[in-house]
């Protein structure tokens, strides 16, 4: 299954996170998800560039196209097409009071992983003291993105991640007198943690 975002003028998808992507034709993405089975979803973030800043109730983003094969009718290749769109505004509370839960969660998910990568980068480096701060840092955002949001599933998982971070830190702040084979045991689980909240 391929997850395309065409590029709808003027606007350019700049990237996206979370996920595997692929340049296509246009500036169009390709995104693939492999093999998904009932219940299973998947998420990323496509950052976009608007070149027209007018403010605008609604404006077409881009055109995401779902190809797959339908295993319900012979594994027949189709499509299923949405247009993402954006809503606008200069009122500072109507934007407040819009927030997207899920994608605030996401965003913070994906922002604690480079902090962990970070991490698992100082950890390597025997600057455990710095991987602390970092995880300090990723966990701190993510409780009060918890604290934020007003979608009791989204602060479950934030909560969640936050907990792992905390029991990470834990292990960073014992790793100085841990044995060498622990250190570098350490690196490898910040690290995969890290890559994992990121879609790899």
């Amino acid at each position: 299954q391929d997850l395309f975002h065409g590029m709808c003028h003027p606007v350019d998808l700049v990237g996206v996170e979370g996920c595997r992507s692929e340049r296509g034709e246009n500036g169009s993405l390709k995104l693939p998800l492999g093999a998904l089975f009932s219940g299973q979803h998947r998420e990323a973030v496509v950052r976009v560039r608007i070149h027209d800043a007018t403010v605008t109730s609604s404006r077409a983003l881009a055109s995401v196209r779902l190809h797959f094969d339908d295993p319900s009718d012979g594994d027949v290749p189709r499509i299923q097409e949405v247009v993402a769109r954006a809503g606008f505004s200069d009122d500072q509370s109507a934007v407040a009071s819009s927030e997207n839960a899920k994608a605030k969660a996401i965003m913070a998910v994906l922002d604690a992983s480079k902090l962990e990568l970070g991490a698992s980068q100082s950890a390597g480096a025997g600057q455990f003291a710095a991987a602390d701060h970092q995880l300090a840092e990723a966990q701190t955002a993510l409780e009060a993105r918890a604290k934020k949001t007003t979608d009791e599933s989204e602060r479950t998982r934030l909560v969640a991640v936050a907990r792992k971070v905390a029991h990470a830190r834990a292990d960073v702040q014992a790793a100085p007198t841990a044995a060498p084979t622990a250190q570098r045991n350490l690196t490898l689980e910040l690290n995969a943690a890290g890559m994992k909240a990121q879609g790899f």
